[in-house]
């Protein structure tokens, strides 16, 4: 019968698995994934993979190696972190998945040496684990300008603003005011005004100087008001300016 080479299970019983080159049992063994030299030692005639006897295999099928799943939980792990470091307040945890997936993949690639299982997952872990941490950075950069244009918007500095006139032109109902900046700085500001019937507008005032009144003006989203009509305009609020420039009606 021929003999085949291949990994079994070891004849002598002190690991899973031995290997045999065809023609003799070698020092080559294997424990849970992990290889080992043991030098080959017992009673003569230990037989090979094949040939029936006590002391050898009793099939002529090589056992399947040992896994690889730190490779794939690196590859997993790296994936995560590349895919959620960029996203504003979730760099910390795209960074941390990357560290993880990098301390994973690199020993799945040794082990993959061994095995020869999963070399594709370990290097595939290696470059998104690298590129995740790089980009977990850029995504802490990311939060903290997004953090400081919220602090903007939601924090405007001391000012006044006031409604001086809520008149009907051409069908729309216009609120005329004036916002004063009472800090120490140039500020940008966005009013929020309420007009008649419950309709809210914001309107950007930029530039205001330090000490100094500038007018604004908010005008009703529909021509639906008739000449004479007489209206009720308010300041509700006053915040700073609206994040990245967006279109301050976005915030309604």
């Amino acid at each position: 019968m021929p003999r085949v080479s291949g990994w079994y299970p070891d004849p002598m019983g002190r690991f899973e698995y031995r290997y045999h080159n065809g023609q003799a049992w070698t020092a080559d063994v294997a424990s849970g994934g992990q290889r080992y030299v043991d030098p080959v030692s017992g009673p003569p005639g230990l037989r090979p993979p094949g040939v029936p006897g006590p002391s050898g295999p009793t099939g002529s099928s090589p056992v399947r190696r040992a896994g690889n799943g730190i490779a794939l939980a690196g590859m997993v792990c790296g994936i995560v972190g590349l895919v959620t470091g960029w996203v504003p307040f979730f760099g910390i945890l795209g960074i941390v998945a990357s560290i993880v997936g990098l301390s994973l993949s690199i020993p799945g690639l040794r082990r993959s040496h061994q095995t020869g299982e999963r070399r594709s997952f370990a290097i595939t872990g290696i470059i998104t684990s690298s590129l995740g941490i790089v980009v977990g950075v850029l995504g802490i950069i990311l939060t903290v300008v997004v953090f400081r244009a919220l602090q903007r918007f939601e924090s405007p500095g001391a000012n006044d603003a006031r409604v001086d006139s809520c008149t009907v032109e051409d069908g729309y109902l216009v609120a005329r005011g004036q916002l004063t900046n009472l800090s120490t700085q140039t500020r940008d500001y966005t009013v929020l005004v309420e007009l008649d019937l419950g309709d809210r507008r914001r309107v950007a005032v930029d530039d205001v100087p330090a000490g100094e009144s500038t007018t604004f003006v908010a005008r009703s989203e529909r021509a639906t008001y008739d000449e004479g009509d007489s209206g009720s305009c308010a300041v509700v609020d006053v915040n700073g300016p609206v994040p990245f420039g967006l279109d301050p009606d976005l915030l309604d």
